[in-house]
C-alpha cells in the first residue's frame, strides 16, 4: 500500500510525490480508506410467504404456522470487517455505498435465515414445546438458529444477534384440526358421554310432545334410542363409586377380638358375651 501521513509515514509520503513524475503524475499504487460500522444492526424484516410446518407435540399432529419478524446482525470486529469487504462488498475505485440491511434483500442470505430458523424450530419440537409456546423460547430459539447461521454467515464476517418475532397465527386448516381433535379427546371421558347422552334424552322429552303421530310414538322411539344408548354406555368404565361406611348393628356388642356380635357367644373367637353391670353408685 501507499505510504501515508495517518500512519506516521511523512518521509514516504514525500518520496512517493515525487516518484509520482516519473509516472506522469499518477501513483503507482492505490489507497483507499474504507468504512465498516461495526455495531449492531436491527430491524431486518423476515416472513413466512406461505405456511410453514411445524410438528407440535401436544397435539401429536403438524400445524401449519405463519409468523413474521425482524432481526439483528452485527460484523462484530476489525477481523470480521475484513471478511465483509472481501466475501461481500462491491470492489472497484466506483464502488457505492453498501448498507448491510440492503445486503439481506437479497434471496441468498434470506433464505440461508430461513432454513436456519426452520432447523431451530425443529429442535423446539423435538423438546416438546408446543407452536403456541414458541414465543415464549425466544432466547432460545435464537440461540439455537445463531449456531445453524454461524457456518455460513461467519465466513463473511455477519454475526445474527437477536431475534424479534410477531404473533404466530395458525391457517385455517389447522384450526379445524385442532378443534376436531380437542372435541375427540374431550369425548373420549365417560363422564361427558354421559352427560351427553343426559342431554340428549332431556331434549327428546322436549319434542316428543310435537311429534306429528302423537306424544306416545314419540316417546316409544325414544325409549328406543335411550335402550341403544345404554348399551353402548354400558360398554364404558364405570365412574368410581364411594363405599359407604358400615354402619354397627343396633344392640349389638363388640368383642375384645374386634369383631361384632348379636348373640351371645362371639362368632369369631367363641368368647363370651360380657354381662352388663351397675356401680354401687349408681
Amino acid at each position: 500500500t501507499a505510504p501515508s501521513i495517518f500512519a506516521g509515514q511523512i518521509k514516504d509520503s514525500l518520496k512517493d510525490l515525487i516518484s509520482r513524475f516519473t509516472y506522469g503524475g499518477t501513483p503507482a499504487t492505490e489507497q483507499r480508506v474504507i468504512y465498516i460500522n461495526l455495531q449492531k444492526l436491527p430491524g431486518i424484516p423476515f416472513g413466512t410467504g406461505t405456511p410453514v410446518p411445524y410438528p407440535d407435540p401436544r397435539y401429536n399432529t403438524t400445524v401449519e404456522l405463519r409468523f413474521y419478524g425482524t432481526f439483528e446482525v452485527q460484523i462484530p470486529d476489525a477481523e470480521n470487517a475484513c471478511k465483509f469487504y472481501a466475501e461481500v462488498l462491491s470492489k472497484g475505485v466506483n464502488a457505492p455505498q453498501v448498507y448491510v440491511k440492503d445486503i439481506f434483500k437479497n434471496e441468498q442470505y434470506k433464505n440461508e435465515f430461513m432454513q436456519s430458523l426452520m432447523v431451530a424450530l425443529n429442535q423446539l419440537s423435538a423438546e416438546g414445546y408446543s407452536y403456541n409456546q414458541i414465543t415464549s423460547q425466544l432466547n432460545n430459539l435464537t440461540n439455537k438458529t445463531k449456531d445453524e447461521t454461524a457456518n455460513n454467515w461467519a465466513q463473511r464476517g455477519l454475526m445474527l444477534t437477536n431475534i424479534g418475532l410477531g404473533p404466530i397465527t395458525i391457517s385455517e386448516e389447522t384450526k379445524e384440526l385442532l378443534k376436531d381433535r380437542l372435541k375427540a379427546d374431550t369425548m373420549l371421558g365417560g363422564d361427558v358421554q354421559r352427560a351427553m347422552m343426559t342431554g340428549a334424552v332431556a331434549r327428546g322429552i322436549e319434542a316428543a310432545g310435537s311429534n306429528e303421530n302423537g306424544a306416545m310414538m314419540g316417546f316409544m322411539g325414544m325409549n328406543m334410542a335411550m335402550n341403544a344408548g345404554n348399551n353402548v354406555l354400558g360398554g364404558m368404565p364405570a365412574a368410581p363409586q364411594q363405599t359407604t361406611p358400615q354402619q354397627p348393628t343396633p344392640g349389638g356388642w363388640k368383642c375384645s377380638c374386634g369383631a361384632t356380635n348379636t348373640g351371645a357367644f362371639c362368632s369369631s373367637c367363641g368368647a363370651k358375651k360380657p354381662e352388663a353391670w351397675t356401680c354401687s353408685c349408681g
